[in-house]
């Protein structure tokens, strides 16, 4: 598919306040500091960002939170210190500690999404944040996994002027008035703007490593803004030497470092980094299959799994690799038995040794529901205890009874109407003599028998 081309005209230069510091990466290189003590970046010429719709993103790690007295910390925010319909900002919530995405809207409204946990739990860890705005309203993500979505406002562009700040911004307007916001206290990386709306397959496709040149020498892309924040270079921005940060679109729109900036070591990796995951019926039993590509301090994953009618529920542990390069396919088998007809919702907890734990996306399994079906009992032959299976495809009385070699009835085990859905009873022979047993389903358009051998 071909995408939206660039917008032309983004054209800006961010100028860092104070001290910031670059830390390099295992996996990305390097990453920006903000020690939350007045460090923050901006442009000063006005750039504009994709009026109509586009995707901003980056990878974030929250080191703290700032006091009470500010309404949060801004790590991006495209703004100036007075009322502008269109001003966007991206802040964590000192109470709450959400990560709020907010455009503001006339008259003194501010429309906002935000995720859905809290980034208390996300502390001194690297999380993935999209914002998203167009058609269909805005949307945030988390990791690539939608958290809300806001599309009950005509809501307005972002503004085509005012200055992009990083780290920081003095002002935000909250409740129609303005108070101050703390300065952001972690890391970002990866910091990448597009001009077009990405939903969650494709802000997972590519997150989890640095884009190839073919997305950033290409009009086609879509991307118009891209640091990496791997390496300070001397790239005559403000003429004052080797600190600057090369924006690697085409726009060439380069970062100018003040201050003491430095490179130090950095630990943004990617804890697993999942390449598939699917489900299928496969005879009695429904097959999950999983494919990773990297693994880092990687404990499992515990499966989940939900029906329209239930929340979800783990239904089993998984040990993962702990650290690796390598490709490693995982599976595990679902009894149909375990399940209800018609969808099932799956998905996987990914653990680290450390506790922190992230959901994969989710993925649906149909389990279809046509025929009576009598299966045979297990195990068989049988000592003294077997498991008898039995599916209906509608709501009807349901006879279940054993009957010796001689057709004599032994046992009624089920005698009652049955709503659609899969079935097991216990059957418990402790009483009876070896020999041949036969057990029959029954209704009053079905009829169906099995053979059984009790061996004692």
């Amino acid at each position: 598919m071909k995408l939206i081309k660039i917008l032309s005209g983004f054209n800006f230069i961010i100028f860092l306040m104070a001290i910031t510091d670059i830390l390099p990466q295992t996996s990305f290189g390097n990453s920006v500091d903000f020690d939350g003590n007045g460090d923050f970046a901006n442009t000063f010429n006005n750039p504009y960002l994709p009026t109509v719709k586009g995707t901003l993103e980056a990878w974030i790690k929250v080191k703290d939170f700032q006091p009470p007295g500010n309404l949060g910390d801004v790590f991006f925010a495209k703004n100036e210190e007075q009322w502008n319909v269109g001003d966007f900002y991206a802040y964590l919530e000192y109470g709450t500690g959400y990560l709020y995405s907010r455009i503001q809207y006339p008259p003194s409204l501010e429309i906002d999404v935000r995720t859905n946990n809290s980034f208390w739990q996300y502390i001194n860890n690297w999380v993935h944040y999209a914002f998203t705005w167009g058609s269909g309203g805005m949307k945030t993500y988390i990791n690539g996994v939608l958290q809300n979505d806001q599309n009950g406002f005509s809501y307005p562009a972002l503004n085509t002027t005012y200055n992009i700040y990083v780290g920081a911004h003095g002002y935000m307007l909250h409740n129609g008035s303005y108070v101050v916001s703390g300065f952001f206290n972690g890391q970002i990386d990866e910091l990448r703007i597009w001009n077009f709306k990405k939903n969650s397959q494709q802000i997972t496709a590519l997150m989890n490593s640095p884009l190839e040149s073919s997305y950033y020498l290409s009009a086609d892309s879509g991307l118009v803004g891209y640091w990496k924040f791997d390496i300070l270079e001397d790239l005559g921005i403000n003429n004052d030497g080797a600190d600057d940060i090369r924006d690697f679109s085409i726009l060439q729109n380069h970062l100018d470092f003040a201050g003491n900036t430095h490179l130090v070591p950095s630990d943004l990796i990617v804890p697993v980094e999942l390449v598939s995951f699917t489900g299928k019926v496969v005879n009695e039993q429904i097959l999950l299959e999983w494919v990773t590509s990297t693994e880092v301090n990687n404990l499992g994953f515990e499966i989940e799994r939900c029906t329209q009618e239930d929340n979800w529920r783990t239904i089993a542990f998984i040990n993962g690799q702990g650290t690796s390069t390598e490709l490693h396919t995982y599976s595990f088998v679902d009894d149909l038995f375990s399940s209800e007809p018609g969808m099932n919702y799956y998905r996987l907890k990914q653990i680290d040794f450390n506790g922190h734990f992230e959901y994969s996306n989710e993925i649906e399994v149909n389990v279809p529901l046509q025929d009576f079906t009598l299966y045979q009992n297990y195990p068989n032959p049988f000592n003294s205890v077997t498991v008898i299976k039995y599916s209906i495809p509608k709501t009807t009385h349901i006879f279940l009874i054993v009957y010796d070699s001689l057709g004599q009835k032994i046992r009624t085990l089920v005698d009652e109407l049955k709503i659609p859905g899969f079935y097991q009873i216990e059957f418990d022979a402790t009483e009876l003599p070896s020999g041949i047993y036969f057990f029959s389903l029954l209704s009053m358009e079905h009829s169906s028998t099995q053979k059984m051998i009790l061996m004692k």
